[in-house]
This record gives structure tokens, sequence and C-alpha cells, in this order.
């Protein structure tokens, strides 16, 4: 199936190339039309899903579970899977209000002071970096310090402060745009349940599986 899927990829873009783009173009050039800028991404995310990511890591159960959970999506509730949306909380406004604007899914533009909130219509992670500041933690988690937050919290303490109140409603916005209620699940930086979390970042190389940018230079 992953073969497939590359394959398909490759192909839909060596024909636009060769029926579509000017013979003046470049030969070097990756030329993609303005419909399939994302098609790239997507087939490189979908080879990471549940379904179908090789590895001994999961095992026939989870996998078959996978499949199932994807014939039952629909277009809509299958993009969150396969490109998950992650947001950063530590510097949102608690005079604004709504869901923050949308990351890239990759470990280099995460910050250790940051905190981010990162769901893909199934689950939702909030990862703690290691340097979050102290009073954030204590406004937003009622923990005093990195240290003592408690990682197998599943939801938020309601906490009698702006931030505390701002966090939880991007929580509550998010999960109201889904489908399927998703827990919450803490991750601390460096912790052992950051693995899981570092799945979900589909532009970066993860065990045998291509970064975006190296896929891109594949298909290319």
């Amino acid at each position: 199936v992953r073969d497939k899927l590359f394959n398909m990829a490759t192909g839909i873009l060596a024909c636009y190339r060769k029926t579509c783009t000017s013979p003046n173009s470049a030969a070097g050039q990756l030329i993609l039309p303005e419909a399939l800028k994302l098609l790239p991404a997507y087939m490189c995310s979908i080879i990471r899903c549940t379904a179908f990511r090789p590895g001994g890591d999961i095992s026939a159960d989870e996998r078959v579970l996978g499949l199932l959970q994807l014939q039952e999506m629909s277009a809509s509730q299958a993009v969150p899977l396969f490109y998950p949306r992650m947001v950063a909380l530590h510097d949102v406004l608690e005079s604004e209000t709504g869901v923050p604007q949308a990351l890239r899914l990759s470990y280099a533009r995460m910050k250790e002071h940051g905190v981010y909130l990162l769901e893909n219509g199934l689950e939702m992670f909030l990862w703690v970096g290691k340097a979050a500041p102290a009073p954030w933690i204590q406004q937003a988690l009622g923990a005093a310090s990195f240290t003592s937050i408690d990682a197998n919290m599943t939801s938020l303490p309601v906490l009698p402060n702006p931030l505390s109140a701002r966090v939880r409603d991007v929580i509550s916005a998010i999960r109201a745009e889904r489908k399927p209620f998703m827990r919450l699940t803490v991750v601390k930086q460096k912790d052992v349940a950051e693995t899981i979390f570092l799945r979900q970042l589909v532009e970066d190389k993860y065990n045998d599986l291509a970064s975006y940018v190296d896929f891109l230079c594949h298909i290319h």
C-alpha cells in the first residue's frame, strides 16, 4: 500500500510536469500546481499513520484499528489525522478568542520554553518544554514548576486567572470541531511519553521514514 501511494503521487506530478508546464521550465525544478501543492505533504503524512506506518512498534491490533477508523472517516475527519494541527499556547493573549494559528509540524520549529497543543482528530497532546516559564505553568497547569507537572492529568484544572480560562477555551474550541471527544495527554519534554508525540510531527524524520524535505527530493 505504501509503495502504491508513493507511485501514485510521483505519477500525478510527473504527468503534470510533462503535459502542463512550460518547456522553458528549469530541469531540476519541482513544479506543483496550486491545487496539488499539498499533495506531497499529505502523501508523506499518510504513510506515517498507524494503518500504514512500517515498523515493529505497532501491534497487529493497533494496525487493524487504524484501518477501521480510516474506513469510517469522512475526508474532513481524515485531514487532521494525516496532518495534525499544532498551536502554541505559551504566547496566547488572554484578550483574544478562538484557536491560535497552526504551526508547521517539525520539532525544529518548537522552543524549549514553549507549550504546544497538538490534535489529530482522535487525541490531543499538551507538550510542555523543560524551560517553560514557571508563572505560565503555575497559572495554567496548577503546578509549581516543570518537574512537578502531573503527566497523568487528562484535564486542566480550573484556576481563577485569565490564562487558565484562555487555555481551556482553546482546548474546548478544538474539541467542539471534532466528532469524537479527544482525550488530553500531557507530555513533558524528554519524558518517555514524548515518543508518542514525536510521531505526530510528520515533517520530521522518524525511524526509517524520511522527513518531508527528503520526501520531496525523493519524489522529484
